[in-house]
């Protein structure tokens, strides 16, 4: 359960088709795969776990929505499969969200993924 295991599930999934950083790049660019920790980071599970989440963003150009909405979704489904193979759970997947002002023409979904460990566990 680490979240190097998720990046290699990602890598693969994604491998030649998309860019991938597993850290928040100064300039995303579409299309791309973005790891990072979400917040919040770490909280208290349940009988004493730890509750780690992280953020997978999906990075696509929202200026011809009809040819990408439709990626993002297979995105967000592939993200899912890849975390289930990490020993994560993959929890939602955000709607668009514009990236900078109003006329940037990237937009990311925020797909939630989470793993339990207990708390004497540092992975």
């Amino acid at each position: 359960m680490s979240v190097d295991r998720l990046l290699d599930e990602l890598r693969t999934e994604f491998e030649g088709e998309v860019a991938f950083h597993a850290t928040v790049p100064a300039n995303p660019t579409a299309p791309s795969i973005i790891v990072a920790p979400a917040d919040p980071f770490l909280e208290p599970g349940t009988h004493g776990t730890v509750r780690e989440s992280w953020d997978v963003l999906v990075a696509f150009r929202i200026d011809a929505p009809e040819r990408n909405v439709g990626p993002m979704r297979d995105y967000s489904l592939r993200i899912r499969a890849a975390a289930a193979r990490a020993g994560a759970v993959w929890e939602s997947a955000s709607g668009p969200r514009r990236l900078g002002d109003e006329k940037s023409t990237i937009a990311v979904s925020a797909n939630r993924i989470h793993y339990r460990y207990p708390p004497t566990e540092r992975e």
